[in-house]
């Protein structure tokens, strides 16, 4: 039996999650309680955009598939903002990470790399869409015109 996948709900529900840990992470918390969480959450959501994007990339059917894309893309976008702000120590408990901060930047760059991956397939799929477009040229244009002028 084949799975359905629910992209736009998969792809939503990432997007609450990183925005609730960013806007988490604004605050002043107890880096002793919560540091553990905060670096679990972050390798979760590196696997899982990953993992959402490789299954976006394969599927060759999928109707929304752009539209996904695009979402995703943004998904990407606000992950690489936050490993930003920690990595730079734009929020105070980034300074209790200095040991995790490259593991940080390598996981910040792959996403970097996969989102320019995102680009090349939305390029991909947009030249697809031009091709199946029928275009009248300017010398058919003034032609179609000239034949409803003639009939009347």
């Amino acid at each position: 039996m084949t799975k359905q996948i629910n992209y736009e709900d998969d792809i939503f529900y990432l997007l609450l999650l990183i925005k609730r840990l960013s806007d988490g992470l604004k605050l002043t918390i107890d880096a002793d309680i919560f540091s553990g969480k905060i670096v679990d959450d972050i390798l979760f959501l590196d696997e899982a955009v990953d993992k959402v994007a490789g299954l976006l990339k394969e599927s060759q059917t999928f109707i929304k598939k752009e539209e996904n894309l695009r979402n995703l893309k943004k998904v990407k976008k606000l992950f690489i903002e936050l490993l930003d702000d920690i990595v730079n120590k734009n929020i105070s408990i980034a300074y209790y990470f200095s040991d995790l901060i490259d593991n940080f930047k390598k996981i910040r760059e792959k996403q970097k790399e996969t989102a320019a991956d995102i680009d090349e397939e939305l390029k991909k799929l947009s030249g697809r869409k031009r091709e199946g477009q029928q275009i009248v040229s300017e010398e058919e244009f003034k032609f179609l015109l000239s034949q409803d002028e003639d009939d009347e």
